[in-house]
C-alpha cells in the first residue's frame, strides 16, 4: 500500500481546514515585566531598547 493512499484522509482534512480558516487577531497586548536584574534577562533589555517590547 502506498503511503499517499494511507495518508489521504489526513491530507484532505488539512486542505479543508485551510480553506475554512479565518484570520485571527490578538485581543490584548502582552506585557513583560522583569522581576530581578540579572544577565539572564539581557535579551529582554535589548529587545526593549530596540522597541520590540
Amino acid at each position: 500500500m502506498h503511503s499517499l493512499s494511507k495518508n489521504t484522509p489526513i491530507y484532505a482534512m488539512l486542505m479543508i481546514s485551510l480553506l475554512f480558516a479565518a484570520p485571527l487577531s490578538a485581543q490584548d497586548k502582552v506585557r513583560v515585566g522583569l522581576s530581578s536584574v540579572s544577565a539572564t534577562n539581557g535579551s529582554i533589555w535589548v529587545a526593549e531598547d530596540k522597541g520590540f517590547v
